[in-house]
């Protein structure tokens, strides 16, 4: 059977970066085949040095991906895309700046052979507050914002660093309990944006004008779980926690089973895992989750949540275990 094809939201206000976001996918050196499906069709500025193909409402480009207008019928363009030959690894979708991106989300499960992998709203952090007092679109910013599961704060260079701890103080109190990811110019990990991994190593896409710090924490269980023990822990975790990956092993009534972990934002997945001898890998490989953060994430906040496991600080690059296999 043909695993669903991951499906992300990126939601937000006129003039958020959306457009700016899906232009920097589009020419990303991630390695992954992109099926970029937009409302505003003539916004998006494709480099026309990656143009192989351009057909009416749709530009293929060379790096494997697609980009096309969905017009008004976006589950007809999603249809057309889950019966391709050769269909894409992951599918992004620009919702138009006046949508409630949530009521869009709800709207995922009737679209047959894909899976709703996370919802992003993007927000100007120069102007996002003045919208959400905006007496003709404040409900709307503000429903974006809530029903994010990861809220993009873009544009953090064009205020000043106070100002920043204000807006995310800000995002709280307005009933924002997801993650939420400081950058400029709408950089957004590869990795962030879905689940299925990169083709190398992304570029420093995030952090080349204005640093966004990310942490990693090694998780390794000292032994089995059982799951209702997993799914508390993971519900359990900081708002900070973007991203968490990897497999452990589950013992429920003494039936031992590896499962693969994979939390985006809000959204977990616990599936079986594959037999990993008989797909040339190592049968005794040890459980291991990395969790990934914004922010500084100290490992002993971690050990409440994650009993019965070592837990150490991972070094290296952000880009480096952004993108790491686990």
């Amino acid at each position: 059977m043909t695993p669903p094809i991951p499906l992300t939201l990126i939601g937000g206000y006129l003039g958020a970066g959306k457009t700016t976001l899906v232009n920097s996918l589009l020419a990303g050196g991630h390695g992954l085949r992109l099926a970029v499906l937009v409302n505003d069709f003539g916004e998006v500025d494709i480099d026309g040095r990656l143009v192989v193909a351009h057909d009416g409402e749709t530009y293929t480009l060379a790096n494997g991906c697609i980009c096309c207008s969905f017009g008004d019928d976006l589950g007809e363009t999603l249809r057309g895309i889950a019966r391709a030959d050769d269909p894409p690894d992951a599918v992004i979708v620009e919702a138009s700046g006046v949508a409630d991106a949530r009521r869009l989300a709800a709207s995922t499960g009737e679209w047959f052979g894909f899976e709703h992998h996370a919802t992003l709203v993007l927000a100007d952090a120069e102007t996002v507050r003045a919208r959400s007092e905006d007496p003709y679109v404040a409900d709307l910013v503000r429903s974006q914002l809530a029903g994010a599961d990861l809220v993009v704060l873009n544009k953090v260079d064009l205020v000043a660093e106070s100002d920043v701890d204000e807006l995310l103080a800000w995002c709280r109190s307005i009933g924002v309990d997801g993650p939420i990811l400081p950058t400029t110019n709408g950089r957004v990990p590869i990795e962030v944006l879905t689940s299925v991994p990169a083709g190398r190593s992304p570029v420093d896409r995030v952090h080349d004008d204005h640093h966004v710090p990310f942490s990693s924490v090694v998780v390794r269980p000292t032994g089995p779980w059982r799951r209702t023990q997993l799914e508390a822990a993971l519900a359990s975790l900081p708002p900070e926690v973007v991203r968490v990956k990897g497999f452990v092993d589950l013992d429920d009534d003494g039936v031992g089973r590896r499962v693969v972990v994979q939390l985006a934002s809000r959204r977990t997945r616990i599936t079986d895992a594959p037999d990993r001898s008989a797909a040339g890998g190592d049968a005794d490989d040890e459980p291991v989750l990395v969790v990934i953060a914004v922010g500084d994430l100290d490992p002993a906040a971690l050990a409440a949540a994650l009993p019965d496991s070592t837990i150490a600080r991972r070094p290296g690059r952000p880009d480096s275990f952004l993108s790491a296999e686990v």
